[in-house]
C-alpha cells in the first residue's frame, strides 16, 4: 500500500490544482476501525474527519444554493440540498476518484470487498473533505466542494465570484495600498502547481494553490477577504 499517498495527490493535484502535504491527515482519513482494532498501535480512523466533512459539505452546499438562488424558499434549499448531499452522490464522488485503492481495511472487510461498498466510499470522500479543510482551511475545501461536488467551472470561480476585483474594491474603500501577487510554480510540466501569496500593506494576507497562476491568485485573494473581513 502506498503509505505517502502519492496517486491519490496526483489525482486530487490534476482535478482540482490542489496539493495535500499532510501525510498524517490522510493516513487517518484511510483508515477504517476495522484496521484500528487489528492494530492497537495505531488509535485513529476515519470517524472524526468524517464528521467534520460532513458538516463541512452541508455548509458549502447551503452557502452555494443561498446565493444562486435568491428565489428559493426554505423548503425549496432544503430539498436542493438534499439533492446534492445523499449519500449515493457522495459514494460516486469517492468512486471517480478511486478512494477505495488507498483505504486500510481489517481482513475480514477486505476479503468480502468492503472496498468497493458505496457506504464506505461515502465515507471516506467526507473523510477527505475533512483532511483538506484542515490542511488548507474553508476558501480552498468550498472550491474543492464546489468545483467537484457541484460542477463549478475555473471559469465559474475566475468570473462570477470575482475574488480580486473585490479585494481591490476592499482595499479601495479602506485606504490600503492595492494588492499585489508572488507565486511559485513546482511540479512537472503536465502537472503544474501554482502558489500566490497576495500582499496588501505589506503583509501577505492570503495564499492559493491551483493548476493555473489566475486560479491561484484568484483563491489567494477569497482567503484575504476572509481574513480581511468583506
Amino acid at each position: 500500500m502506498d503509505l505517502e499517498f502519492t496517486e491519490l495527490r496526483r489525482r486530487v493535484l490534476k482535478l482540482s490544482g490542489l496539493q495535500l502535504r499532510r501525510t498524517d491527515l490522510l493516513a487517518e482519513a484511510f483508515t477504517q476501525s476495522s484496521w484500528r482494532n487489528e492494530n492497537p498501535e495505531y488509535t485513529r480512523d476515519y470517524q472524526r474527519l468524517e464528521f467534520l466533512g460532513d458538516a463541512v459539505i452541508d455548509l458549502v452546499v447551503a452557502r452555494e444554493l443561498y446565493e444562486s438562488l435568491p428565489g428559493g424558499s426554505e423548503g425549496d434549499l432544503t430539498q436542493e440540498r438534499a439533492t446534492h448531499v445523499k449519500g449515493e452522490n457522495l459514494a460516486r464522488m469517492g468512486r471517480e476518484l478511486g478512494l477505495g485503492e488507498f483505504v486500510r481495511l481489517g481482513k475480514g472487510e477486505e476479503q468480502s470487498g468492503g472496498a468497493a461498498r458505496g457506504g464506505l466510499l461515502e465515507d471516506l470522500f467526507e473523510a477527505l473533505v475533512g483532511a483538506i479543510f484542515l490542511e488548507h482551511g474553508y476558501t480552498v475545501v468550498a472550491d474543492f466542494i464546489r468545483r467537484i461536488l457541484l460542477g463549478v467551472t475555473d471559469d465559474d470561480l475566475l468570473t462570477t465570484d470575482n475574488p480580486k476585483g473585490k479585494l481591490q474594491e476592499l482595499c479601495h474603500r479602506r485606504n490600503f495600498t492595492q494588492p499585489s501577487y508572488e507565486w511559485e510554480v513546482s511540479g512537472p510540466d503536465h502537472e503544474r502547481c501554482y502558489r500566490a501569496r497576495v500582499i496588501v500593506d505589506g503583509v501577505v494576507r492570503g495564499e492559493g494553490e491551483a493548476g493555473s497562476k489566475r486560479l491561484a491568485e484568484a483563491r489567494a485573494a477569497a482567503r484575504a477577504l476572509d481574513l480581511l473581513g468583506d
